[in-house]
């Protein structure tokens, strides 16, 4: 029986009840309506088989005939694995195809719903199957070394403070811990390709690319090999016809891999695959940890890549393990931040917020956060750095350095000699190290890190 022909004799059906009834017209009016009422078009798209890794967009399509449709949801119907749509109230949602750990298909199916504005709801499915052509090996947790996110040790997210470190904290800082500023995934492995699955959301900066709001830097026994930005690598050694997430190529034998997150991106999910017959195994970590605390330069705009601060640049010359509190904006010595170094228990401490406090904030903040640390850690050795040139703001940091200078001079005079005031780490002949008047480029950022490593390695810093 068709839908209309059942619509009209629901209303000849409920009429005989209406008589002599108290009648709801517009109901009445309603019912009658939907009688005449043409099925919604839906079109869930054609069925596909992608690769691994893709980011596959549904392709849904709905018309009413006659009136609106008032409602779109998706739903899986089956496959391998549990799918999450990026909206189910779209035509259009997309989702990241999940790692093939073994070489086989895999097929998901997906079901359209559609509801007019008279209720009416019809339905269409959509099959994506996963080619077989390779299978992967997911590198575990346990094989993986990750460093300069605390929070992972702790919570299992890529952040750079504990929850409940964050939890205490301004909400603009608890944001900004978010971004992963460089921090690393490390790992050995004798494959010849490898493979990642990320899913990293950008900050809104305008005036900063996307290689460092969602690009992975990918580094193989310590040379630049390429970037994983938004499903796919940009090198000529991507693989496109595998979908453009993996690096194929890398040659027989053992070799370091190292992974480096965005300064200014958060990382939601990172999945990194081997061959199947590929082997992993945990890279020792550097024995020594140093801790950076500053503000957006300190957290690395405006490098032109996740490798390019000057806090990675550092730790990776001298072999340490660090942290980035860069925190844009937000550097304005936080008791709370001065605490938690304290907690991680650094070797050494480098300080360079000067650029976000106005000159009375710093000199009122100064001397009470370095004392936090000193009496934490009396045996850890602390740099605080001169500012940075920069045409606009010349008296205000000659100020700000004279406030460094006396804090160091007066802790230095009352025996603390594991404090160093740091000076000329770029001076205005480095002019063209920036890129808007304030911000390093990549180029700033490798004179800073040039320098300060000079002065570091100078006393010894290993």
């Amino acid at each position: 029986m068709s839908i209309k022909i059942w619509g009209f004799l629901k209303i000849l059906l409920i009429i005989p009840v209406l008589i002599g009834c108290d009648v709801d017209k517009e109901r009445l009016r309603e019912l009658i309506s939907s009688a005449d009422n043409k099925t919604p078009l839906v079109n869930a798209g054609k069925d596909r088989t992608v690769n691994y890794g893709d980011v596959v967009t549904l392709q849904g399509q709905a018309a009413d005939p006659d009136g609106e449709i008032i409602d779109v949801e998706w739903e899986q119907e089956s496959g391998y694995d549990q799918i999450s749509l990026s909206d189910v109230h779209i035509l259009t949602p997309s989702f990241v195809v999940p790692m093939n750990e073994k070489a086989e298909v895999k097929s998901y199916r997906f079901k359209l719903n559609v509801t007019d504005n008279n209720g009416l709801r019809v339905t269409d499915s959509v099959t994506v199957t996963t080619d077989s052509n390779k299978g992967w090996s997911l590198i575990s947790r346990e094989q993986l070394l990750v460093t300069g996110l605390p929070g992972y040790d702790e919570d299992g997210d890529y952040s750079r403070l504990p929850d409940r470190v964050s939890s205490k904290l301004r909400s603009e800082l608890q944001a900004l811990e978010m971004n992963t500023a460089g921090g690393m995934i490390s790992f050995m492995t004798d494959s010849n390709s490898l493979m990642i699955n990320a899913v990293s959301e950008a900050s809104d900066r305008p005036h900063m690319n996307e290689f460092i709001t969602l690009g992975l830097d990918v580094y193989v026994d310590g040379i630049y090999e390429d970037t994983f930005i938004d499903g796919k690598f940009r090198g000529k050694r991507a693989s496109y016809n595998q979908g453009a997430n993996e690096i194929v190529g890398l040659g027989d034998g053992w070799k370091l891999i190292e992974v480096y997150l965005p300064l200014y991106g958060n990382i939601a999910s990172i999945d990194i695959g081997v061959e199947e017959s590929g082997r992993v195994k945990r890279p020792k970590a550097p024995e020594n940890l140093i801790v950076f605390y500053g503000s957006s330069i300190t957290q690395g705009c405006c490098a032109s890549n996740s490798s390019q601060s000057f806090p990675v640049l550092v730790a990776k010359k001298l072999n340490l393990r660090h942290v980035n509190l860069g925190f844009s904006g937000n550097g304005l010595g936080d008791k709370e931040i001065a605490d938690y170094i304290v907690e991680l228990s650094p070797d050494y401490v480098v300080l360079d917020y000067w650029a976000n406090p106005t000159f009375r904030q710093y000199e009122n903040t100064l001397a009470e956060f370095v004392g936090i640390i000193k009496q934490g850690l009396p045996d850890s050795m602390i740099f605080i750095t001169s500012t940075f040139y920069s045409p606009s703001r010349e008296i205000e940091n000659l100020l700000k350095d004279k406030v460094s200078v006396s804090v160091v001079d007066q802790l230095r005079g009352n025996g603390n000699n594991n404090i160093y005031y740091v000076p000329d780490l770029f001076g205005e002949k480095d002019i063209s190290g920036l890129v808007d008047g304030l911000h390093l480029n990549s180029l700033g950022f490798k004179i800073v890190s040039t320098n300060l490593v000079d002065y570091l390695d100078g006393i010894g810093v290993r």
